[in-house]
């Protein structure tokens, strides 16, 4: 039985990828880098620890629209976010960050703002692509990812 609603009251930016799951809306953590040495790290300006963030936590870079999982809390203020990442924005430039619980979002309907493919994977498990989803369409299919393998469609906002 479905349980989508037609009236939405949550709601989150999708950044696509192949491996990690729609957070559910409402970050719990989220600041600025600071100087990252490393650039598998996230060097924030707050106590992560204090704070609670957890190994498998979700991390947006909200300034270069990437998505990762906490893999280890090194320290009060270095998550490690990603193994021989190639484009993590690190180094001497700021960026914004939000930290989210993977919690279970069982499954968002989405809206997309840019047209394009929609490659998917459903709360039943099942993996499709949508083509050819016209800018401004709902599409009223329950989603827990928006894989980025195959998805060209553009500013797309997950819906609860």
């Amino acid at each position: 039985m479905s349980t989508t609603a037609l009236q939405s009251k949550r709601a989150i930016t999708v950044i696509p990828s192949d491996t990690i799951d729609i957070p559910l809306p409402g970050p719990y953590l989220s600041g600025l880098s600071a100087n990252n040495a490393n650039p598998n790290n996230l060097e924030g300006q707050g106590d992560f620890i204090a704070s609670g963030v957890s190994v498998g936590d979700i991390v947006y870079n909200n300034t270069s629209l990437e998505i990762y999982t906490v893999l280890d809390v090194v320290g009060a203020t270095t998550l490690e976010v990603c193994s021989f990442c190639s484009s993590f924005v690190g180094g001497p430039d700021a960026f914004s960050y939000s930290i989210y619980s993977p919690g279970n979002n069982n499954g968002a309907t989405l809206y997309v703002g840019g047209a394009g493919d929609l490659t998917v994977i459903t709360m039943g498990g099942d993996q499709v692509t949508l083509t050819a989803a016209p800018a401004g369409a709902f599409l009223p299919i329950q989603v827990t990812r928006v894989l980025s393998t195959g998805t060209t469609a553009t500013n797309i906002l997950a819906l609860w």
